[in-house]
């Protein structure tokens, strides 16, 4: 492996994301849908890649986020 890849010597990183959806039907024709989203549920950081570039003081630190912070959606959509 050369030492400038940096993506096979980087810390490992999982998705946490969680849905959860339901639906209310109100009349024949007519239904609720109600969809809740949650990325990085558990807030976990994910550190970026390590510096590969030889020669810089920085040299092997990781100095990054990889992911966002949680993130929490809401939605509701009427089927007609």
């Amino acid at each position: 492996m050369p030492r400038s890849a940096g993506a096979l010597r980087g810390p490992i990183s999982f998705d946490d994301n969680v849905s959860v959806i339901k639906g209310f039907p109100i009349h024949e024709e007519l239904s609720l849908e109600f969809r809740a989203e949650a990325c990085n549920i558990l807030n976990k950081v994910a550190f970026g890649l390590p510096n590969t570039t030889v020669g810089n003081t920085s040299f092997g630190a990781i100095t990054s986020q990889y992911n966002l912070p949680r993130n929490l959606q809401m939605s509701m959509k009427v089927h007609f």
